[in-house]
């Protein structure tokens, strides 16, 4: 297990490279993007605590500003978190575009120093139509699942630093149930990992 796990990360980190090497730009955007994303939960999850904490203090003092200004803050959050969701979609599918073209280049770039007489056989030919097929999707999967680790790590940061707000028993009892889901998320992983 630590075998593959290790193969995982090595495996994530050269993708991580080759998507820096294809665009540093828009894949620090992208990143920089996915951690704002995974930050929304948690501001939200304080957004509805005060809210909370402000409708009891209302309902004694009679006053509605305080619940009524954060349903707004709530309302503006909401659509920054639309807006960072679309430009996150937008960096992504101009990183697959960069991909394909980065690995475009490299496949001709290896193809032209070829020998014709390599491309005689057929299990050659194969070989590069594979490349061409399969590696830029595996790429794109993997660039996924990279930004949503990155993404559910800043919220799971993020939460857990809310939680130490309220109470450090809750924190205990989110993380033991959410063993059995991560648990479940690796092997599945694992599964995935010896389909491609």
């Amino acid at each position: 297990m630590k075998k593959k796990l290790k193969n995982f990360g090595i495996e994530v980190k050269s993708i991580i490279e080759l998507l820096l090497k294809s665009s540093k730009k828009n894949t620090f955007f992208l990143i920089f993007t996915n951690i704002i994303s995974g930050l929304m939960i948690p501001v939200e999850i304080l957004i509805w605590k005060y809210f909370i904490d402000s409708v009891v203090v209302s309902i004694s003092s009679k006053k509605i500003f305080m619940p009524v200004l954060i349903l707004i803050i709530h309302f503006c959050v909401g659509i920054v978190d639309n807006l960072i969701i679309h430009i996150e979609s937008y960096f992504e599918e101009m990183e697959v575009d960069y991909i394909n073209k980065f690995l475009t280049g490299l496949t001709i770039n290896k193809t032209s120093k070829l020998e014709m007489s390599y491309f005689d056989e057929k299990k050659n030919y194969d070989i590069i139509q594979k490349v061409n097929t399969e590696s830029t999707q595996r790429l794109i999967n993997i660039l996924s699942m990279t930004m949503n680790f990155v993404r559910n790590f800043v919220t799971l940061v993020g939460i857990v630093s809310v939680l130490l707000l309220l109470d450090g028993w809750i924190i205990i009892f989110c993380l033991m149930i959410s063993v059995p889901s991560a648990l479940i998320s690796y092997k599945m992983f694992l599964i995935l990992e010896l389909r491609i």
